[in-house]
């Protein structure tokens, strides 16, 4: 009985992390369909289908905290219904959540090509009438043009948006094969910029989604103990 007690405090716990994880999961959903930076870079990358995977993580991280409600009444009113109920969900969610790992590491690798082929301007340059869109981007991720920096602009556009002020690396004196209103522009292309970030948050959702899912089983393998306690009780 004592082992059975010290499981019931380790379970609710797990189901605290459990918790933590639905929330930040919806947290991370929300954040990235209501930024406005990421939304404006999936849209000048061409990566719109990658909104779907925030909406995502709204549904999930619902459940998953719905989830974590029905294993605590389970366990506090020792129904067994609940707790197979429980972890019937939550192997559910970890399917879900280590193919949303994959996913995203898979993704990763191919993301810079998608990026890149996306932006790509070779045979149509930037202009600051019709890629008026570009220059909060450029602002926002201190990037200039598309794929190749400021010469992706045409010469009447003047690197738009491109200008800077600080004494960053990436913000350098304007080359001789650009034009622009500033002595200084942005350096760096925002393909890359773009790629770096998306790159960055694709890793952490891996190996955040993969980790959860370490907790998730030990959830598991709590309740069927739990499970077992309450049959123990019953029969004696």
């Amino acid at each position: 009985m004592c082992c059975c007690s010290i499981s019931h405090f380790i379970f609710y716990l797990l189901n605290t992390f459990i918790w933590f994880t639905g929330l930040s999961t919806l947290g991370i959903g929300i954040w990235l369909l209501v930024d406005s930076d990421i939304q404006q870079a999936l849209t000048v990358s061409g990566l719109e289908d990658y909104t779907a995977g925030a909406i995502v993580f709204v549904v999930v991280g619902s459940i998953i905290f719905l989830v974590g409600f029905i294993g605590c009444c389970g366990v506090h009113n020792k129904k067994s219904s609940l707790k197979i109920m429980y972890i019937i969900f939550l192997g559910g969610i970890f399917a879900a959540e280590i193919g949303i790992g994959i996913w995203a590491l898979e993704n990763n690798t191919s993301l810079e090509s998608k990026i890149n082929s996306n932006m790509n301007v070779t045979g149509t340059l930037l202009n600051k009438t019709t890629d008026s869109n570009y220059k909060e981007l450029e602002q926002s991720f201190e990037c200039c043009g598309a794929t190749q920096g400021c010469i992706d602009w045409e010469l009447e556009s003047k690197s738009f948006g491109c200008e800077c002020n600080t004494t960053s690396e990436n913000c350098v004196p304007v080359p001789a094969n650009c034009l622009s209103n500033s002595t200084r522009i942005y350096l760096q292309p925002c393909s890359e910029s773009i790629y770096n970030v998306l790159s960055q948050n694709l890793l952490v959702v891996g190996g955040v989604g993969i980790a959860f899912s370490a907790i998730e089983i030990l959830a598991i393998v709590m309740t069927l103990f739990l499970l077992c306690c309450d049959n123990k009780v019953g029969s004696g």
